[in-house]
């Protein structure tokens, strides 16, 4: 059966092409730019904290995640309509 599809890979390439919006939002954003302020903002506020407990995980990469999960979910809700 080489060469033939199976329903996996079907619903597989329906996914890869329905998650190319997100890498398309991904390159029209210049991140640099935004991670300079973040860092900015995070040293002023490292410096004014006296004890750290636990590393915290970047802020920077926090807010991306949030912006990608707030687009995937529009992105999903519009096709819907």
């Amino acid at each position: 059966m080489i060469g033939a599809f199976r329903l996996a890979d079907i619903f597989s390439q329906r996914r890869l092409k329905k998650n190319t919006n997100l890498g398309v939002i991904n390159t029209a954003i210049t991140w640099k730019l935004l991670d300079k302020r973040f860092e900015k903002k995070m040293t002023l506020w490292r410096n004014q904290v006296v004890e750290f407990r636990m590393k915290a995980f970047p802020a920077f990469m926090m807010f991306k995640i949030l912006l990608f999960s707030l687009w995937y979910t529009m992105m999903k809700k519009g096709r819907k309509t």
